[in-house]
């Protein structure tokens, strides 16, 4: 499906949601964590002030730090989510676990 969207061309803005799984990101760590042998994993929430700053302190462009604030802000609101439930696309097959097995064994790879 992404390979698909890709190769057409560019004609305006359309948006085509494409997601295998719907997941939190509790359980996204959760999974993670399993796979790589951490199983106490956690996702950690920073408020918005301490990761800006802390996204600037390092050299983050300001304007790019403080779309993704706000784009975190929309996440937890709800309002990134409006239109892909209003427009929910058909789950594709390979599931959260299942990609986290790959990253795993990828993870462990040695150099």
């Amino acid at each position: 499906m992404i390979a698909e969207e890709i190769e057409l061309p560019f004609e305006g803005r359309t948006v085509r949601y494409i997601a295998s799984d719907e997941v939190s990101p509790n359980e996204i760590a959760a999974v993670f964590g399993k796979a790589i042998g951490k199983p106490d994993l956690q996702w950690k929430v920073i408020p918005d002030e301490q990761l800006l700053n802390s996204w600037l302190s390092i050299g983050f462009n300001p304007r790019i730090a403080q779309g993704f604030i706000e784009m975190q802000a929309s996440q937890r609101d709800g309002r990134l989510y409006e239109d892909y439930y209003c427009n929910q696309p058909v789950l594709g097959k390979v599931k959260l676990a299942e990609f986290a097995e790959n990253f795993a064994t990828v993870y462990f790879q040695e150099d």
